[in-house]
């Protein structure tokens, strides 16, 4: 009986265990996934949510990982039709709020990876928070066209 409970248990709290892969008291960090990468591809990009619980705001200002020679945060930026990264040295969460980083948006992009990124995989992210300090989270592998921390495709007609 106490191992059905268990299992229960177990059942009902992994989706939550899922979006708060880490947290302090103040940021949580969830839903941190990267897209896998071809065997020549040196690049990838990491995408993940930031809410900032505490009544001040904070600053995410660098990440590392032992996945990439280099880690740095960047924004998409539109000019006229066309779409381009920038890097960008720091991103505000304002109390209270949630930062979404997704495509098209802000990521961190991970540049000369040391090993091709493999659907299924997993791997350490740390992220330095001028307030919070450092969180470090674990970064799922998903499918080369998700679009989506569960590895939802994007719609096509």
């Amino acid at each position: 009986m106490n191992l059905r409970f268990a299992v229960v248990v177990a059942l009902l709290l992994s989706p939550l265990a899922a979006f708060a892969q880490a947290a302090n008291d103040k940021i949580v960090v969830g839903d941190a996934w990267a897209r896998s990468s071809s065997g020549l591809t040196r690049t990838a990009a990491v995408y993940l949510t930031l809410t900032n619980r505490g009544s001040e705001p904070d600053r995410l200002q660098s990440v590392r990982t032992p996945a990439a020679q280099r880690a740095q945060l960047h924004t998409t930026v539109h000019q006229g039709d066309v779409m381009r990264m920038q890097r960008v040295d720091s991103i505000e969460i304002p109390p209270g709020q949630t930062v979404h980083m997704s495509p098209g948006r802000y990521h961190v992009m991970l540049m000369t990876l040391a090993k091709p990124l493999t659907q299924g995989d997993k791997f350490p992210l740390t992220l330095r928070f001028a307030r919070a300090g450092e969180v470090t989270v674990e970064v799922a592998v998903q499918a080369p066209g998700a679009m989506a921390p569960g590895g939802q495709m994007p719609h096509r007609r």
